[in-house]
């Protein structure tokens, strides 16, 4: 991948930057190029070094970043109800593309998913729980939007065994980090302020989509698990 570390310093340098700005009351206002900039900063590094890869994949990964900038871009007017409804809708299809650029590259094994969904579920019925009071006409848009959420991370939990491990732990634990982004945020609007909330929830956020990112450029750049498995080729 081209220039990899001068695009890991530059873009925890620019993370670091919006998680000051979100902290800093004064300097919030500068937020506005800061936090796009996370997101301007993956798709630049991602088109310039994804040009090798299967293209559908690519395209909608592109169209996921894309989605998200402009989640981004709206959500900073995150108390107007207007524009919290555009980015939420942007981050919801962000999900389904996501899963639509993964979904040839899944085994499904019905042994794994079982224990997988109970876990994934539980999870859902909790945050649930504590945001259910506040939702009001929210309720059916936010669980239809966690089922897109946890469709997309087993679409990334059942590429194991198609792409190389490297990938899918990075892709895995960046689609966790997503959804813990995305609980953060909810809880904080639905149930009540956390605690370091601007910190973790801009954290895991940015290196969720830095992991997924990474993680689905390295396929491309390791050796096959299997010279049959075309979806693991190097192609460069």
């Amino acid at each position: 991948m081209k220039h990899g570390k001068i695009f890991t310093l530059i873009f925890f340098t620019i993370l670091i930057i919006d998680i000051l700005f979100s902290n800093i009351e004064w300097l919030r206002e500068f937020r506005m190029f800061s936090k796009p900039s996370i997101m301007v900063s993956l798709l630049v590094y991602f088109y310039l070094n994804s040009k090798y890869i299967n293209q559908q994949e690519r395209w909608f990964i592109l169209a996921s970043l894309a989605l998200l900038l402009l989640g981004d871009i709206a959500l900073l007017n995150f108390y107007s109800s207007l524009w919290f409804t555009l980015g939420f809708v942007c981050v919801m299809l962000a999900n389904v593309t996501y899963s639509l650029a993964f979904r040839n590259k899944v085994i499904y094994n019905i042994d794994r998913l079982i224990p997988f969904w109970v876990i994934i579920l539980l999870y859902c019925i909790v945050i649930i729980y504590y945001m259910y009071d506040n939702l009001g006409d929210m309720l059916i848009p936010m669980v239809i939007f966690m089922l897109i959420a946890l469709n997309m991370t087993q679409t990334v939990f059942l590429r194991y065994g198609v792409v190389s491990k490297r990938s899918f732990y990075m892709v895995f634990i960046g689609a966790i980090f997503f959804i813990a982004s995305e609980s953060i945020a909810g809880l904080s609007k639905f149930y009540r302020p956390l605690w370091l909330e601007n910190v973790t929830n801009i954290g895991f956020y940015a290196i969720g989509q830095f992991l997924i990112v990474k993680g689905v450029l390295a396929n491309y750049c390791t050796v096959p698990l299997k010279k049959t498995d075309p979806s693991i080729q190097v192609t460069r």
